[in-house]
């Protein structure tokens, strides 16, 4: 879901089609964020930020004290698969 929540919501939601698999949390949670954001800057909608929602608890884990994964999108490797 892009929006509403946490409640179902189906006018808000999409099927993505795909799979987000790997040992790295923080790491998922921020692909998915991105995900999030672009569906809802394609629908017109204001950033998770702007609207007061913002995903800084994916900065928190990934912090020197925390360090429960990687939220740089720099050190994700994002492998795509399509399987026909």
């Amino acid at each position: 879901m892009y929006e509403g929540g946490p409640s179902y919501r189906p006018e808000y939601s999409w099927n993505e089609d795909g799979l987000l698999v790997g040992e790295d949390r923080v790491a998922i949670d921020t692909i998915s964020a991105q995900m999030i954001e672009r569906k809802r800057a394609e629908k017109g909608l204001n950033t998770l930020a702007q609207k007061g929602t913002p995903t800084s608890f994916l900065a928190t884990a990934a912090d020197a004290q925390h360090r429960l994964g990687t939220n740089d999108p720099a050190r994700i490797a994002l492998i795509e698969q399509r399987i026909a």
